[in-house]
């Protein structure tokens, strides 16, 4: 009998013991950002080409080569919520600037969703927790002086003979801060109907600096952040699009 208790008192102990391992495997979003933080992008780097006499890159990127750079304002954080203000600065001599917010809890936004996400998440981790971003998980987390998680994003579709599509995206974030601090994406379009064309589209940009850490000196070929708005509908539209296959 008294054996008996014993097993049974085990038992549950390793039932509590995986419970609280299952809840402490979520983690617990939040900023890594404070009001006043800066971060600084620069050196535009984007490539159109396209066979098709009628087809033109988006008109938020007709500037994009223009811009010498960019610069983020955390100008406030409620919670999860932070609010930021943009300035973007042309090689021509002239400004603009946007405002925007974006919760790194479930990625909901305006002009800043993935700019930001939680801080300290790892790889396994989804990058927001909202229904658009939940399965966007990240696959690795880079060792290094700056600890940086990796989320890589591949999709492609093919409908013989009329289409070829093919969309790859990867994200780097700070782990400590969740600062972006490099985004490069590739795009291909090969379409045969109702005539046969081909388009192709990158685009590039990394950190240069923050009053958060010291950016390595290997992130240096950066570009503007008020691109992250039209970049982010342009990718849902694909993901919805399209099959998705995610690599880890």
């Amino acid at each position: 009998m008294e054996k008996g208790k014993i097993i049974l008192a085990l038992l549950t102990v390793a039932m509590l013991l995986t419970i609280t391992g299952a809840v402490a495997a979520t983690p617990v979003r939040t900023s890594g950002v404070n009001s006043g933080d800066t971060a600084t992008y620069g050196n535009a780097n984007f490539s159109w080409y396209s066979s098709d006499p009628t087809a033109a890159p988006p008109a938020e990127w007709n500037n994009l080569n223009g811009t010498a750079w960019f610069m983020g304002t955390v100008e406030s954080v409620a919670g999860t919520n932070v609010t930021l203000s943009g300035l973007a600065h042309y090689n021509n001599g002239t400004e603009t600037t946007q405002s925007g917010w974006v919760d790194v809890d479930t990625g909901d936004g305006e002009n800043f969703t993935f700019f930001l996400i939680s801080s300290n998440l790892n790889a396994g981790d989804s990058i927001y927790t909202g229904s658009d971003y939940s399965d966007f998980i990240i696959n690795e987390t880079i060792p290094g002086t700056r600890p940086t998680n990796h989320l890589n994003i591949t999709m492609s579709e093919s409908e013989p003979p009329y289409a070829d599509i093919y969309l790859s995206e990867n994200y780097y974030w700070d782990q400590a801060t969740g600062i972006l601090t490099k985004l490069s994406i590739t795009n291909n379009e090969s379409l045969s109907y109702p005539t046969t064309n081909e388009t192709d589209w990158s685009i590039s940009f990394q950190l240069t600096s923050t009053n958060k850490f010291t950016v390595p000196e290997f992130l240096g070929v950066p570009e503007i952040l008020l691109l992250l708005t039209p970049l982010t509908l342009v990718a849902l539209a694909y993901r919805r699009k399209l099959h998705r296959t995610q690599n880890c």
